[in-house]
């Protein structure tokens, strides 16, 4: 084995490595009755679709996270829990699997919406979405691109 082959390997584990564990994006919406949860994973056909059966850990800030309960995802990525909430600020927490990365989203307690929107318009709960991206998984692939490119302009 050459020098050279055993290098072109690292960099092909570094290329295969930056595409798993896939993309995950974590949405958390809070009202004074209800939380709810949608986790979704980047698909091979591109886009995003919904993860189920995935545990998802929800906590509530007092002085510190203190955790509300683990939930299991639905076949449509959601999780949806009826309770009364007074804290202001809530998390939610997706621990990844092999086939995908870890995910945390935070959510600020929303005020009920009034029940006649004002001027015809649908309200709107903001989310703060905080999708898990690795910068280093960036950097590596931009290694390994730049590798093969190399490579190909030197051999003939």
């Amino acid at each position: 084995m050459s020098v050279a082959r055993d290098v072109r390997q690292v960099y092909t584990d570094l290329y295969d490595a930056a595409f798993t564990p896939r993309e995950t994006i974590l949405y958390l919406t809070v009202t004074s009755n209800n939380i709810t949860v949608r986790l979704l994973g980047a698909s091979d056909r591109g886009g995003y679709t919904p993860i189920p059966n995935a545990t998802i850990h929800i906590y509530e800030l007092d002085t510190t996270w203190n955790p509300i309960g683990d939930y299991v995802t639905d076949q449509n990525g959601l999780v949806s829990i009826n309770r009364s909430n007074t804290k202001e600020w809530y998390k939610a927490v997706f621990d990844g699997t092999e086939e995908y990365r870890p995910a945390v989203a935070y959510a600020q307690l929303q005020a009920q919406p009034p029940a006649q929107p004002p001027s015809g318009q649908q309200p709107q709960a903001q989310q703060i979405v905080a999708p898990c991206a690795s910068w280093l998984w960036l950097l590596l692939l931009i290694l390994a691109l730049m590798s093969k490119r190399k490579e190909g302009a030197t051999e003939v």
